[in-house]
């Protein structure tokens, strides 16, 4: 079983997830990552402090070591987004070269081994799939973020604050305070 086929079983066994959706981004076929799948995935009670978002992502893919981690942190104007890599080789190339070199010259021929006159290459390399699995603390936060065409590594505060704005905690509890209902 693919890498990716385990990744879309565990995320569809997982309880703690709300929302999964799937981009699958073609990448240019003469590169040595042709193919990259994107997973944005909420969690059903939405999270939104970077470290409750690394608990949330460490939980996602137990059973696979990451080729790549980034977690969580907060910044003044955005929260920089987590995501694991997981790589998986789908292919490989085979790129064949033969050289042959003719030499005019007749004395300069005698003298130059044949063997150097003729070479051949092989160059093999694999070609990779990156699967990337972004939990974001919504699904909100993740539709406007794919339809806003948004950098997927960072989430702006002002998006956050639409829907967890923490900034006036102390005005809240001051309301509990003086205004009980």
């Amino acid at each position: 079983m693919s890498r990716l086929s385990v990744i879309r079983q565990t995320l569809e066994e997982k309880a703690a997830i709300t929302h999964v959706e799937e981009e699958n981004i073609p990448i240019d076929i003469c590169m040595s990552w042709p193919r990259r799948i994107d997973f944005y995935i909420a969690p059903n009670e939405p999270l939104y402090k970077a470290d409750e978002l690394n608990a949330f992502l460490d939980s996602l893919i137990p059973d696979i070591e990451p080729s790549y981690k980034t977690y969580f942190r907060q910044e003044k104007t955005a929260l920089i987004t987590g995501a694991f890599c997981f790589d998986e080789k789908i292919g490989y190339s085979v790129t064949r070269t033969e050289k042959d070199i003719i030499i005019d010259d007749e004395e300069l021929a005698k003298v130059i081994e044949k063997e150097k006159l003729h070479s051949y290459k092989v160059d093999a390399r694999d070609y990779m799939r990156r699967i990337i699995v972004r939990p974001y603390p919504n699904k909100e936060i993740i539709e406007k973020m794919l339809h806003r065409n948004l950098s997927r590594w960072n989430i702006p505060m002002e998006l956050i604050y639409e829907y967890h704005d923490d900034r006036k905690w102390w005005q809240k509890l001051f309301q509990k305070i003086h205004h009980p209902h």
